[in-house]
């Protein structure tokens, strides 16, 4: 749960500490990922241009550019145990507008899946 505390329940969960951190909200929390991960050095955003003087790493791509490589990179980590994403709920693409709803409440414990029609 992102918020006050962020660094503290993280810590809770990782007592040896985290490698590095990714950010895909850009909800404000860049300061408690470089406290986090060790260093600036260690933080990848996805979303948080706004961060760049940080010293933070900024992943910016032209859509669709090299999307089908990330993502098949992204899915061995999964396979290979090294990576995981909780999801919290998937929705049909036909319920897309109260997905979009529920991830403005910015509370969830895990990210929200469109699956096709």
């Amino acid at each position: 749960t992102y918020g006050p505390g962020l660094v503290e329940r993280v810590r809770a969960l990782s007592p040896t500490g985290v490698d590095a951190v990714l950010d895909a909200s850009g909800r404000g929390e860049i300061p408690d990922s470089i406290e986090l991960a060790g260093g600036p050095e260690r933080v990848l955003s996805l979303v948080a241009f706004d961060a760049a003087d940080t010293g933070i790493q900024i992943h910016m791509t032209e859509p669709g550019a090299g999307g089908a490589d990330a993502l098949g990179h992204i899915l061995a980590l999964i396979d290979e145990g090294r990576l995981s994403v909780p999801i919290h709920r998937a929705y049909p693409l036909d319920e897309a507008a109260t997905a979009l709803e529920v991830s403005r409440s910015g509370h969830l414990g895990g990210k929200l899946v469109l699956l096709p029609a």
